[in-house]
Parts: structure tokens; C-alpha cells; sequence
């Protein structure tokens, strides 16, 4: 498959990322030990979620924390004025709707 997508795109694989399963664990050690010149990874996308709430439950960052859950939730609850002038604001600012979600959503 490597080899596939190599030929396909053009490009030559360093690196493959994987779901961090018990199987694919296995296919990764599997992997790491035919293909030795591509590093094969587990996702740390988990890890990083975990490291980030932690991060905003700091004293430095809940002020700021709240004060965009509560603008986020006003906003969401007002959907008949305010988060139609935020949208159309979006669509002319960045040329796409945007959706807003609170933390924990």
C-alpha cells in the first residue's frame, strides 16, 4: 500500500500514523521491521486533547475559558439576530460559514 500510494502521488513516504488499537500496534511493529525507512507512529491526537484541557483549567486561561463558552452560548442561543449577523460577518471576513462550539461540545 505504501509503495501504491509512493507511485500514485509522487511523493516517497517517511511516515505512516496509526490508530493507537492493540492491532495496530502489532501492524506497526510488523511494519517497522520490513519497511526500514519509513517511521511508523501510534495517533497522538488523544494525548494532546488530555494535555489541552489541562492546559486551560490553568488560573491563566479559565478568565478567558469562560468568557468564550458564555459568548459562544450566547450567540448560539440567539439564533434568530445575533448568530445570523455572526455568520454573514464570517462569510464576508473569511468567505465561509463558520460554526461555533463551546468547550465540551
Amino acid at each position: 500500500a505504501i509503495i501504491a500510494v509512493e507511485e500514485s502521488v509522487g511523493v516517497g513516504v517517511k511516515s505512516v500514523c496509526t490508530d493507537d488499537a492493540g492491532q495496530c500496534g502489532r501492524a506497526r511493529r510488523i511494519f517497522a521491521l520490513r519497511i526500514r525507512n519509513v517511521l511508523f507512529t501510534k495517533c497522538f491526537s488523544r494525548q494532546i486533547n488530555i494535555i489541552m484541557r489541562q492546559l486551560l483549567k490553568l488560573p491563566l486561561f479559565v478568565e478567558t475559558v469562560e468568557q468564550s463558552c458564555n459568548a459562544v452560548n450566547a450567540l448560539n442561543g440567539s439564533s434568530a439576530k445575533w448568530l445570523v449577523r455572526f455568520r454573514n460577518f464570517a462569510l464576508q471576513t473569511y468567505g465561509k460559514f463558520m460554526t461555533l462550539m463551546a468547550l465540551g461540545e
